[in-house]
């Protein structure tokens, strides 16, 4: 018989050396293919987040360019503690970035100015204003930038006040309703309605804010389009729920009929629902409420002056508006009507306002189908942003006023009557430096520390001390000693929050003014002789800034970019703002 060739085959050895080859080829290539998928999910969050930070660069730029020098300008920096809202009697630590540690601070800032160029209403629906609906428009708007409140619950409107539909501000333990603001879980949903809804009751809604890396931030932009003064053409009918319409008679709330004074004036919360982006007030009209409001005479002139803020040391100065002083600084005006009142604190033994109850509502999606709804979409620029930080600068010799042959200019020294001082303007430091203003990097006195990763070399016009004649720091930031204010209020732990606020007024090119008289303007001492031409500076001139600074941190909805990214722009402002 001829001889069998063996049958060649694999042994076992082999089929398991063969099939654990195969799985670490499978495992690798499954890893080559995780790593490539991770990469290009980053790829696109990076992308996406780089496409939102692009577009918030450009709309403030596009903003900024159109910056006015009508009205005013003013810069809210807010920090808070990670850990603000640490639970001490349940010894729950929460916060509001998990990425960041407990001592890490977010910044909540808020930059608000008045824009030129037509504009249009960014939703115009209804048709009980402006003569059957016609698309209003504008010349100027006011522009506010910074984070907003989210309350997404569905909010009723009320019967009687069809501005009031929205949430109160407050929550029902007192606490005011901020971007971080938890719902005490023992007392459930405590923030409610002001007034009684459609369906009757008092109802109240989930006040919980999301973490940080959620924050929206928004841009509100509200037109100043007079309709002639009745309210019939542009405002709500009174009493009449109409859930079609957003315009409102004034950027400030109103007391049977009248503007409160100063400790009480607040933003209108018609604004602040984010459903109204057209106000009937002119320039006219924040003046008269904001500067020149003394209660009985209207206007006065020179306007402003001694009302705009308090100097330190002095008692009395010139063209002092009768009955001014009951209603404090224009400057304290000016800020209780743009952030609101909410808290307060103590500034250089001056007790301060510093507007807590001020944030805009943003929604990422309309709570329900109703038109008024739709517009609380359109004020947000960006549905993950855990940080927004607003600082400025000035260029060397911004208020310098110059004589014709190229000398500084001298002028009254309006602290004490006695003499002239050089109207040099803002100092810029000489090593080079800019020295940009707002929240400073630490004030131990006040128990502020930012950690030094965080830090940004920041400091306020008072410690940077490059300011002279006619450019007063009190002016700007408030009474020296103490511009930091830390904020302790219903719901806010001591050291877990801090303030910081710049204003620029009405008066932004008129350094000094010109008086002739034997009088001197602020002694009021006889001078002999003939008449003399007394050239005073201006308390209330303050310049607007030369350029911003902005900072941002984005984050991907899905956390795909651990931390966020973070940006940082220089925006120069128009050259017309400067004296």
């Amino acid at each position: 018989m001829p001889q069998r060739k063996p049958i060649k085959a694999f042994t076992l050895t082999e089929l398991l050396l063969a099939v654990i080859v195969l799985l670490v080829i499978i495992a690798a290539t499954a890893r080559i293919f995780g790593t490539a998928q991770r990469v290009s999910s980053v790829g696109e969050a990076n992308a996406s987040i780089l496409q939102d930070a692009g577009a918030i660069e450009r709309r403030l730029r596009d903003d900024l360019a159109r910056m006015s020098d009508k009205g005013y300008m003013a810069i809210r920096n807010i920090a808070v503690r990670n850990d603000i809202n640490d639970n001490a009697t349940t010894n729950q630590l929460e916060l509001l970035n998990p990425d960041l540690a407990a001592n890490a601070i977010l910044r909540l800032d808020q930059l608000v100015f008045f824009a030129e160029g037509t504009q249009d209403t960014v939703d115009f629906v209804g048709t009980v204003n402006l003569f059957g609906g016609s698309v209003p428009s504008s010349a100027l708007s006011r522009i506010t930038y910074g984070h907003a409140v989210q309350v997404p619950d569905r909010v009723e409107q009320a019967l009687a006040a069809p501005s009031s539909f929205d949430p109160d501000y407050f929550m029902l333990d007192g606490r005011v309703l901020t971007p971080w603001v938890t719902d005490a879980v023992a007392d459930g949903p405590s923030l409610r309605l002001t007034a009684t809804t459609a369906t009757g009751g008092t109802r109240t809604v989930n006040g919980t804010q999301p973490g940080a890396r959620d924050w929206i931030l928004s841009r509100r932009s509200v037109l100043l389009a007079d309709d002639g003064g009745d309210p019939a053409f542009h405002a709500i009918q009174p009493n009449t729920p109409q859930l079609d319409a957003n315009s409102t008679t004034s950027l400030f709330q109103e007391s049977t009929g009248f503007f409160t004074a100063a400790a009480a004036l607040q933003p209108a919360r018609a604004i602040l629902s984010g459903r109204y982006d057209v106000t009937a007030m002119q320039l006219n009209d924040l003046e008269r409420v904001l500067g020149r409001f003394d209660g009985t005479n209207g206007l006065a002139d020179p306007p402003f002056y001694t009302p705009w803020t308090v100097v330190p040391g002095v008692t009395a100065l010139p063209a002092t508006p009768a009955g001014t002083a009951a209603f404090g600084a224009a400057r304290q005006r000016v800020i209780n009507g743009t952030f609101g009142i909410g808290s307060s604190a103590n500034q250089a033994g001056t007790a301060v306002q510093i507007g807590l109850n001020s944030w805009p509502r943003a929604e990422r999606q309309p709570p329900t189908f109703e038109k008024s709804d739709q517009m609380l979409t359109s004020g947000m620029i960006a549905g993950h942003c855990s940080n927004f930080i607003v600082e400025w600068c000035w260029d060397d010799g911004v208020g310098r006023v110059m004589e014709d042959d190229r000398r500084v200019k001298l002028a009254l020294d309006p602290m004490s009557g006695n003499g002239t001082l050089p109207l040099l303007g803002f100092l810029a430091p000489r090593n080079g430096v800019t020295p940009w203003i707002g929240l400073p990097d630490e004030v131990s006195a006040l128990g502020f520390s930012v950690p030094f990763s965080q830090r940004r070399g920041t400091r306020t016009l008072e410690q940077v001390g490059g300011v002279g004649a006619p450019i007063y720091a009190p002016s700007i930031e408030g009474p020296t000693g103490a511009q930091v204010l830390p904020v302790v209020a219903s719901g806010i732990p001591a050291q877990r929050m801090w303030c910081f606020t710049s204003v620029f007024g009405f008066n932004a090119t008129e350094p000094t003014y010109r008086v002739r008289s034997n009088l001197n303007p602020v002694t009021g001492a006889v001078v002999a002789g003939q008449p003399t031409e007394w050239i005073v500076p201006r308390l209330d001139f303050t310049p607007r800034p030369s350029a911003v600074r902005i900072t941002m941190t984005l984050h991907d909805p899905d956390r795909r970019i651990d931390g966020g990214r973070e940006f940082t722009f220089v925006i120069d402002l128009p050259e017309r703002s400067k004296p």
